[in-house]
């Protein structure tokens, strides 16, 4: 079933129309009051921001989808589609079925759920199954509406979703050999190589196929596509007569006034069960960002930073960059960042402070006794000291809450390094929310080793407990081979600062806590005394404001990156295997020590005290470790990879990779990829006429650069905490104070 729909609003008919590969060609939305906003960056100046081309990223793709939004039946139809097509990795389910909460609405309200009446509030949880200890995922929340009337983020998260579980599971293919009969084995080459050429028509190439499916095998993904199940359907920001996103235990100054909405009791319960590091909140009505605090209780001297303030700081920043812009600009400008109370304006019962600080925040948090759909129990609303430390950012999707459709982008160039030609509103909050994944916890891996590219990393449904790895990921070299140069890469942070390679004999230089998929509380746990380490290498990943370092093309690699190789720092060692003997397996494990800098906090914060999120916490402190419902989460400051093994056999032997796994992309090896972001091997007079042509495009960018500057006559403003840059749009200093306004904010029309 398609995934786009026509849409004006749930109340009137909406039919399915067949998907369209015309190229995208938006308009200027029209302007209203809610499209009046001054654009404020918080941080860096835009002239000591980078700016990273890459001719690899100007793709084309076979087939181009436009975006359309889905209303609430379209939503429902599609949770279920997805259920039903990847049972493995989906688990649907509802706060009525869940958690036993009443419906919002009546007769008249969510007809096709018909079995009650008024609105279900659908749950979408997707993991592997095969995962050696779920309890230590790292577990990200999605929310597409708070307020129904603001209609981005629902389709959103359920395109992000899909790409999700559709990578994941072409990438489970095929599965072992020696688990299945020669019957199946034939019939899963066949599904895998008609899923991995329909996705790479899709611009989906295999680093993002493989990268996706790294995200579903090793995070715990919980999606509520609308909250508010009834205001979404009834396109009204409220459900009923209440704001849920004033409806949480925190700031409240009526502790009568909160869980009064089945939309805040529906979060209230998936976090009660979980423990999110990270979160992310649609809304609409402005263009921002933002992130704790944004509390009144939080806010003297107005915009006074939290205890986490550097890693939100940075992770705003890079989610700005990573999202991009569009065109037209006046509609699709880049996203500033800053905190909510800097940026939006502060609430009393907000979601994002509650999530962020519900648990150690203890002086803004009391049990709410509301009395709507029957009361709702106390306890529900008392909480430990772990549940609530998520870093639970407000993205303020739009000026417009229910954008043009034209402006809302394809999927053209949506794994792009910067964003591509189909930007628009989906498009680049897709790329938001998988970023937001991705950066929920730090990972390592092994992308070669001399000229072979392993194909292997993380594989879902697939058996990585104890030592598995010993068979799966496996390279050959004859004995007498001195040195062989090993590459790695880092991802889930943003800065490195320090990363090297240990390796020795399976069993001599590592001891027996070694395994294929544990993360230590201290690497040194791993190592004897006989263990190898390479010299101390530091960095960047894709995520930071100065981009990817070492870059790729410093290395061999360079021309694989976009294609068979993710976007990212690429480092590199030479290891010595003069000393091994025929039969010998020598463990390879690069491990990495990132963003040590988020535990560094401002001169003042509120309150004073250490950082108090997990998400910071988890990588910088190893003495962290809090645990509720199940989930641990433990605090660490070395992040290792799953270790690959180098197999030594007898003189003369060709080097090979010997996975139980083969290749099976679409593309040969050394076939060129159709289009740029790679060409694998091209021959010298190809080469020349793509560095030709790319060379050419960067000065005509350059040039139409300058002219657009020149157009939007940017003014800069340095004062506050830090640079920040001002953009005049189409709007007025008038309107702007009107925006912020309690009767702009709290009428139909308000953003958050």
């Amino acid at each position: 079933m398609s995934f786009f729909h026509n849409q004006s609003s749930d109340s009137s008919s909406s039919s399915m129309r067949p998907l369209s590969t015309s190229s995208w060609s938006p308009v200027v939305a029209a302007a209203s009051v809610g499209d009046v906003y001054t654009q404020t960056k918080r941080s860096m100046l835009r002239n000591n921001e980078r700016q990273r081309f890459d001719p690899r990223t100007l793709t084309t793709q076979e087939t181009i989808r436009p975006f359309e939004y889905l209303n609430s039946e379209a939503i429902k139809s599609e949770l279920e589609s997805l259920q039903e097509t990847h049972p493995k990795f989906i688990t649907l389910g509802t706060s009525q079925e869940w958690y036993d909460l009443p419906t919002a609405g009546t007769a008249n309200d969510c007809p096709f759920d018909s079995s009650v009446t008024g609105c279900k509030n659908y749950i979408m949880i997707i993991e592997d199954p095969s995962v050696p200890d779920p309890s230590v995922l790292a577990e990200v929340f999605l929310s597409g509406a708070v307020h129904g009337n603001e209609r981005i983020g629902p389709t959103t998260v359920m395109e992000t979703a899909r790409l999700l579980v559709e990578s994941a599971e072409c990438e489970a293919l095929p599965r072992s050999k020696s688990d299945i009969s020669e019957a199946e084995w034939e019939d899963d080459v066949r599904k895998a190589k008609d899923c991995r050429s329909k996705l790479q028509k899709q611009g989906i190439f295999p680093w993002a196929r493989r990268w996706m499916a790294r995200l579903v095998s090793t995070r715990r993904i919980v999606v509520v596509p609308s909250a508010n199940a009834l205001g979404y359907y009834q396109n009204k920001r409220r459900e009923g007569s209440i704001d849920p996103n004033r409806d949480f235990a925190f700031d409240q100054e009526d502790w009568s006034n909160c869980m009064r909405t089945i939309a805040g009791r529906t979060i209230n319960e998936v976090y009660r069960e979980h423990m999110f590091q990270h979160s992310l909140t649609f809304h609409g009505g402005m263009v921002a960002i933002a992130y704790e605090w944004g509390a009144p209780s939080r806010n003297t001297p107005k915009g006074i930073p939290s205890p986490d303030d550097t890693a939100q700081v940075e992770l705003g920043l890079g989610l700005s960059n990573y999202a991009g812009s569009f065109t037209p600009h006046n509609e699709g400008y880049k996203y500033p960042h800053d905190s909510m109370n800097n940026l939006v304006y502060p609430v009393n019962g907000g979601m994002e402070d509650w999530a962020y600080g519900g648990s150690w925040d203890l002086d803004l948090v009391s049990p709410c006794t509301p009395t709507t759909f029957g009361g709702y129990d106390e306890s529900k609303t008392t909480y430990n000291n772990a549940t609530l430390r998520a870093f639970n950012v407000l993205i303020e999707t739009s000026d417009n809450k229910q954008p043009a459709p034209n402006t809302l982008g394809t999927d053209e160039g949506l794994f792009n390094e910067m964003a591509g030609n189909g930007n628009g509103h989906i498009s680049r909050n897709i790329r938001l929310a998988q970023m937001m994944i991705d950066t929920v916890e730090p990972y390592v891996f092994v992308l070669a080793v001399e000229d072979m590219i392993l194909p292997d990393d993380i594989v879902p449904l697939t058996n990585r407990g104890s030592r598995a790895c010993l068979s799966t990921k496996v390279v050959a070299f004859p004995k007498g081979t001195s040195k062989v140069e090993v590459f790695w890469t880092v991802g889930g942070s943003f800065t490195v600062d320090e990363t090297r390679v240990a390796y020795g004999a399976w069993d001599v230089a590592f001891s027996e806590l070694m395994d294929c998929s544990t993360q230590p509380k201290e690497v040194a746990d791993l190592f004897t005394e006989s263990i190898n380490l390479t010299s101390i290498q530091s960095g960047t990943t894709r995520w930071h404001n100065s981009g990817a370092s070492p870059s790729a093309d410093s290395t061999r690699l360079k021309e694989e990156v976009g294609g068979s190789l993710p976007y990212g720092p690429i480092f590199s060692a030479i290891i010595d295997l003069s000393e091994y003997d025929v039969g010998d397996k020598v463990a390879i494990m690069p491990y990495a020590k990132v963003d040590q800098n988020w535990k560094n906090q401002p001169e003042t914060t509120d309150p004073e005290v250490p950082p108090q999120s997990h998400v910071v916490n988890a990588r910088t402190n190893p003495d962290w470790h809090f645990e509720s419902a199940g989930n641990v989460v433990q605090g660490r400051l070395d992040w290792v990879s799953s270790p690959l093994t180098i197999e030594i056999g007898p003189e003369g032997v060709t080097p090979e990779i010997k996975n139980a796994r083969p290749s099976l992309e679409s593309l040969p090896t050394g076939a060129p990829v159709p289009s740029p972001p790679v060409a694998v091997t091209p021959d010298s007079k190809s080469k020349k006429q793509s560095h030709f042509w790319a060379f050419l495009f960067v000065p005509l960018a350059a040039v139409a650069g300058v002219f657009c500057f020149i157009k939007l006559r940017r003014r800069r403003n340095t004062s506050g905490r830090g640079a920040v840059e001002v953009t005049e749009m189409r709007a007025n200093d008038t309107l702007n104070e009107f925006a912020q306004t309690e009767a702009y904010r709290d009428d139909e029309g308000g953003p958050g």
